[in-house]
């Protein structure tokens, strides 16, 4: 709704200039921050949580894991769908850090779970964690995208110009780069727990070493999400200022 209005009568800005921007503004990097470590925690728990299956709930029976983790994922996906009616409701009501808040404090209880639904006698008990950690894929994917805007509109006030697609690529550079690495240092922890992917059943202690690291690491990072989440300014009372001044400045859009 922009592009008549705003974008089509803006000027171009050159690849580093539109870079040095997009750096120096503050709401992005909270933003980043937080998308960031939350995809970190995420990455991680998929990763460590294959093996966890395999190896820790199924004793090594990589079919039965199989058909496990593809009840867990089907389930995330469906849980996922019928959750966006509550946090649309939500999202009217309440600011969106608070939300964001609340879906993080949903995945750390659900992780926590883990503690005692790990069990190979009942395996199927690892499916209860899933249901509550999609509320940290639910944040990235559901509420991001308008807190990018809302990053837009207050990069607009010190730039005179729309650049959601220069900050919009930004940030998701970072989020690419998280999901890498937190895919890679997953399988790095495999490597320090000590597993040996040559033999079906492994030492109890590396069970219980890999237990433990699927277990803590995604709490770590996601403690820090709690960090930039706090540091994020852009409240709904500070954008509705913000929106007030640029719509004083160049009408309504």
């Amino acid at each position: 709704r922009y592009f008549e209005e705003v974008v089509r009568r803006s000027q171009r800005s050159p690849f580093w200039q539109s870079m040095r921007e997009s750096s120096s503004c503050g709401p992005l990097w909270a933003l980043i921050g937080i998308t960031a470590f939350l995809i970190l925690g995420s990455a991680i728990n998929h990763t460590l949580g294959q093996y966890v299956s395999i190896y820790l709930v199924c004793g090594g029976d990589l079919a039965a894991a199989s058909i496990l983790n593809g009840w867990k994922a089907t389930l995330i996906m469906v849980v996922g769908v019928l959750g966006i009616p509550l946090w649309t409701w939500l999202s009217e009501r309440l600011d969106k850090k608070i939300i964001v808040t609340i879906m993080l404090a949903a995945s750390v209880f659900g992780h926590c779970l883990n503690l005692v639904c790990l069990r190979p006698d009942m395996p199927y008990l690892m499916l209860v964690p899933g249901v509550f950690e999609m509320g940290a894929l639910g944040a990235v994917w559901l509420f991001f995208p308008s807190m990018k805007a809302d990053v837009a509109d207050y990069d607009e006030m010190s730039t005179g110009r729309r650049r959601e697609g220069s900050l919009n690529a930004f940030a998701s550079w970072f989020a690419k780069l998280a999901a890498t690495v937190g895919a890679g240092l997953g399988g790095l922890v495999i490597h320090w727990a000590g597993v040996d992917v040559m033999v079906a059943v492994q030492d109890p202690g590396v069970l219980e070493k890999m237990r433990k690291l699927f277990i803590a690491l995604p709490l770590v990072l996601w403690s820090f999400t709690l960090v930039f989440i706090w540091r994020y300014p852009l409240t709904r009372d500070v954008m509705a200022g913000i929106r007030a001044k640029l719509e004083a400045k160049r009408g309504l859009v």
